[in-house]
């Protein structure tokens, strides 16, 4: 997000009122730019924990953000198991991760980045500890190739996967 757009963002009375925001302080952005998070005031008290993970393979600046919300509800953590590493139906917490990003914008042979870089998301999102893992954003496919590339990485296209 432009840093213009934040501003402009959180000027709005109901984002005031409404959301938290992850990382406002302006010098989190690259050359004007960078990654936010907005959640609702009414999932504070699940919220875990917000980190970032800059790609070292970056030519522009560019990061992944991480929201991990505790959820405290049975059905939601059905069908955990012990690697997932939550208390599963009876305790009924688990981590649902959040990641929000936007990927290098590069072309031709220096595509590869990208790939490398929701690679690093993948890993992240999915460590122990975590039942179940969301990314969006920008991938920034220039490549017809390229549009299946969160499928080769590991994840499932839910637009796809829901017949799209």
């Amino acid at each position: 997000m432009h840093l213009q757009a934040l501003n402009t963002i959180l000027g709005g009375p109901w984002v005031r009122d409404e959301l938290i925001i992850t990382n406002i302080i302006p010098m989190v952005y690259a050359d004007k730019y960078g990654t936010v998070t907005l959640i609702s005031r009414y999932l504070v008290r699940a919220l875990e924990r917000a980190f970032r993970v800059v790609f070292q393979n970056s030519v522009m600046g560019r990061d992944v953000l991480f929201v991990d919300l505790k959820i405290k509800r049975s059905d939601f953590c059905t069908g955990m198991n012990a690697a997932a590493g939550g208390e599963g139906r009876d305790g009924s917490v688990c981590v649902l991760r959040v990641a929000n990003t936007h990927l290098d914008w590069v072309t031709g042979d220096e595509a590869v980045v990208r790939d490398v870089q929701l690679k690093e998301v993948h890993k992240v999102l999915f460590t122990q500890g975590v039942y179940v893992g969301i990314v969006g954003g920008d991938m920034s496919a220039t490549d017809p190739e390229e549009e299946t590339l969160a499928e080769k990485v590991g994840f499932t296209d839910l637009w796809e996967a829901g017949g799209g």
